[in-house]
């Protein structure tokens, strides 16, 4: 199945304005390359935007020894690396500080870094298919019933930028999740889409804070937050 325009509906009760309409078209990424493709692309246009703008802020930070920011390497990659879940499992534990590695364990910065900086030659690269009890419900089941259609991309040094998967639209399987979890009831019409006709879909989220991590060189996420809030620290 290709890219889908649909035809959706909105509850606009506004009659005023030029963004205002109850019909509109929206496109439907249905496969997991055509996602990863389609992140690149985005990356790569703000990306190039933002470094074309602030020339001279870069040069700052290169002269006051911010560490390496990576962007240059990945503005020239040709490729981003694409490696499943089960391949990281397998690179971590050939190494000495995670030989240990436990089944369908998920990875931390360190496990990260590590794919990042020693497999992958300090290149940004893509972690695809976990397995499916790591990740929420709704993410599309791959066939072999045990994994699903995600991706995390790994950025130099920051580790996990961004993650991103296609949707369960299949009736049947999304409702066998939900009645594992035992939150069937509580997610009825969520369901319901799908037994209406629910479309195959994907998306993914661009976490701003790590984005700026990535394009500054700055280690710490709070210093790159005006006012960052976090465990024991969220008073307004």
């Amino acid at each position: 199945m290709n890219n889908q325009a649909v035809n959706c509906l909105k509850k606009d009760l506004t009659n005023s304005g030029i963004r205002s309409i109850c019909l509109f078209f929206l496109l439907g990424l249905t496969k997991l390359d055509q996602l990863l493709n389609a992140y690149i692309d985005l990356l790569r246009t703000i990306v190039t935007e933002i470094y074309s703008k602030c020339s001279e802020e870069f040069k700052y930070l290169v002269n006051h020894n911010i560490r390496s920011t990576h962007i240059d390497q990945f503005l020239n990659q040709k490729d981003y690396p694409r490696i499943s879940y089960k391949q990281a499992v397998e690179y971590l534990r050939k190494s000495v500080d995670f030989h240990d590695f436990p089944d369908d364990g998920d990875f931390n910065r360190a496990h990260e870094n590590y794919l990042c900086h020693k497999i992958m030659n300090t290149q940004a690269f893509f972690i695809i298919n976990y397995p499916k009890n790591l990740k929420p419900f709704y993410m599309l089941i791959n066939d072999d019933d045990t994994t699903v259609a995600n991706f995390d991309f790994i950025f130099p040094s920051v580790g996990e930028l961004s993650g991103g998967s296609l949707r369960e639209h299949r009736y049947e399987k999304l409702k066998l999740c939900l009645d594992q979890l035992d939150i069937t009831k509580d997610l009825q019409w969520y369901l319901d889409l799908r037994h209406f006709g629910g479309m195959p879909t994907g998306g993914f989220g661009l976490g701003i804070e790590r984005f700026l991590m990535a394009i500054t060189g700055i280690d710490n996420v709070r210093d790159v937050i005006l006012f960052p809030r976090f465990y024991q620290h969220c008073d307004g």
